[in-house]
């Protein structure tokens, strides 16, 4: 996904189209048929709609898994270059504020990474953090801590 334009169609799919536990409310070929009505290409429609599946699947697999609390992330040098300093940085703040942990935050580095984007900066992980949370309903304090965040950010510009 080279195109920012797909995120925002993940979050309008995210938005209009799934519900409180983070399931699509209508069928694929429905959803297809509605997205390339409200203008958005088909091809990125298949690939917003890859990229939740890819993310539904990597979080049945993490839960699998539990992490030592006292354990610390190490960023591999493939993830420095992508996400540079700066995301690695803003990733590790994030999980400092309580808004990720070591799951959540697995999950917004690999959705990042697959998103492919040149120029990883904070705006793009924030978007993604969203996007990630908002599947978890049992992190709800936490996404709403992150539409905080980015509204205060967003305000900040203006």
């Amino acid at each position: 996904m080279k195109d920012t334009k797909l995120l925002f169609l993940l979050v309008h799919i995210l938005k209009h189209h799934v519900n409180d536990i983070g399931e699509l409310d209508d069928s694929y070929d429905d959803l297809m048929c509605e997205l390339e009505e409200a203008g958005f290409r088909q091809s990125q429609v298949k690939e917003a709609l890859s990229w939740l599946e890819t993310l539904a699947s990597r979080r049945t697999d993490l839960s699998r898994f539990s992490v030592d609390p006292s354990s610390m992330r190490v960023f591999s040098d493939f993830e420095q270059q992508a996400l540079g300093r700066a995301g690695c940085n803003y990733l590790l703040s994030l999980e400092n504020m309580n808004i990720l942990n070591a799951e959540t935050k697995e999950l917004v580095i690999d959705r990042v990474l697959a998103l492919e984007q040149e120029g990883v900066n904070e705006y793009l992980i924030q978007w993604v953090t969203l996007v990630v949370l908002y599947g978890y309903p049992q992190y709800n304090h936490a996404l709403k801590r992150m539409e905080l965040l980015v509204y205060d950010e967003f305000e900040g510009m203006h």
